[in-house]
């Protein structure tokens, strides 16, 4: 394989990566924007709930144990899902994911039409793909329904 051959292989394989991690950083997007959702909402209702609760104790005591019942279910499943922890393992997959699209980017952007040695951009290319490597395996799995909201936003041409 010639030189040209090797950096016109190494400019698609790093505009398949950018890509790739476009699709990938936009569902980890998706994906926290859900979890902030159910944070907000669950975290909303337990303390309405809880408010509604101590101001019904005298006049209504059956709906304050109810309320309070709802309150313990909404707390203690905000304790065990942990939905704002989650929202934010997911916001900097996203963030890091996003990141290498931008240095696979500039890679076949600017690097490879600089001039580079063809050797300086295997090394790059492959330093990215070991940091993908790490990254997934580190980052929480993306949902089908986030990886499809993804999918259709960016088609629809959102970035």
């Amino acid at each position: 394989m010639s030189e040209q051959e090797l950096i016109s292989a190494i400019r698609e394989e790093a505009k398949r990566f950018e890509e790739d991690w476009k699709f990938t950083a936009r569902g980890h997007y998706e994906a926290a924007n859900r979890w902030e959702k159910v944070n907000l909402w669950m975290g909303v209702s337990a303390t309405v709930m809880a408010v509604t609760a101590a101001s019904t104790v005298v006049g209504a005591p059956r709906v304050s144990v109810v309320l309070n019942a709802i309150t313990a279910v909404l707390t203690g499943l905000l304790t065990f899902l942990k939905p704002c922890d989650k929202a934010s393992v997911h916001k900097k997959a996203g963030d890091e994911f996003l990141g290498l699209r931008k240095k696979s980017g500039t890679l076949y952007r600017v690097n490879l039409l600089s001039a580079m040695p063809c050797e300086e951009s295997r090394t790059q290319l492959l330093g990215l793909q070991d940091q993908a490597s790490t990254l997934s395996t580190a980052s929480p799995s993306i949902p089908r329904w986030a990886y499809k909201k993804a999918k259709e936003g960016i088609e629809a041409g959102e970035s």
